[in-house]
């Protein structure tokens, strides 16, 4: 709406940086609250945060800063509140605790995505039954449940081996994502990620005028994924683990929901979505690259 035909803010252009809302002037930082501290972070809806974020070789990282005050004192800025024993510094070093095991997880790299996500699930499942939904036995229990998922890294390859074991059900997961794409498309009629959305419908041939079967299109995306995205994957080998490291921090992974499971369904259900994205774009252009 505010921008012109060479795509800068008419706002800024013609009043200044001092003229733009605390929204736009703040894009794409992004803040959370955690206890008494924050957590800054830049959002990957901007191409060029996602093209330096996503491509990265190296680990993501994180250092500490000193407090933002225009982020601070921005309300709609500041996310994730948590209320469940904030008062507790014993509490709050645990959940601190929690969350970099689960950044170690993510960002081991001896095993691939797929089985770091397996354990991290496991840890989660083991959390919630041990700590209660509102952490009641957090201090007595999970200092117990993060050791015995440290230990277990070392030996997480034997994971990795039995989760290969198990034959992938294509139809299942196509028939799920269509679901899944074609409730979202009313919904998002604008925009980039709407332009993406039909973009991987037709090359997922969702919209094709002549429709094939299932069987047909699986048989084809196969083909795109092995000839594609497997060799752009290949030379790009951490786009999907810094993904899931940027939403487990921007989202002070797993504190959203009571469940801490939720959550965890809700990053992976995001996962599965930009594998399928990132297929169905490939087949509609016929080549995958950075931009």
């Amino acid at each position: 709406m505010f921008l012109e035909q060479d795509k800068l803010c008419k706002i800024q252009k013609n009043m200044g940086a001092e003229a733009l809302s605390p929204v736009c002037a703040n894009y794409p930082r992004t803040a959370n609250q955690l206890g008494g501290q924050f957590e800054y972070s830049l959002g990957l809806s901007c191409p060029e945060v996602a093209r330096l974020a996503l491509l990265k070789q190296e680990p993501l990282g994180f250092i500490e800063v000193r407090k933002n005050p225009s982020l601070a004192g921005s309300g709609s800025l500041i996310r994730q509140k948590w209320e469940r024993g904030e008062e507790s510094p014993a509490k709050l070093a645990l959940i601190y605790d929690l969350r970099a095991l689960i950044i170690g997880i993510l960002q081991y790299r001896t095993i691939n995505i797929d089985a770091r996500l397996m354990i991290l699930g496991l840890l989660l499942e083991s959390t919630e039954k041990s700590v209660g939904t509102e952490f009641e036995m957090l201090e007595k229990n999970l200092p117990m449940v993060l050791a015995e998922y440290a230990e277990m890294l070392p030996h997480a390859m034997k994971i990795q081996v039995e989760l290969e074991k198990i034959e992938p059900d294509y139809s299942l997961k196509f028939s799920v994502f269509k679901d899944i794409i074609s409730a979202l498309m009313p919904k998002i009629i604008k925009g980039r990620f709407s332009e993406c959305l039909q973009e991987a419908a037709e090359g997922l041939s969702f919209k094709s005028e002549n429709p094939k079967s299932d069987s047909d299109i699986i048989c084809n995306l196969r083909k795109f994924n092995s000839l594609i995205c497997r060799p752009y994957l290949k030379a790009n080998p951490n786009i999907f683990e810094n993904y899931l490291v940027d939403y487990a921090f921007r989202t002070t992974f797993p504190l959203k929901y009571k469940s801490v499971l939720l959550h965890f369904r809700e990053m992976v259900c995001n996962y599965l979505i930009l594998k399928f994205l990132i297929l169905g774009m490939a087949a509609y252009h016929k080549k995958l690259d950075d931009d």
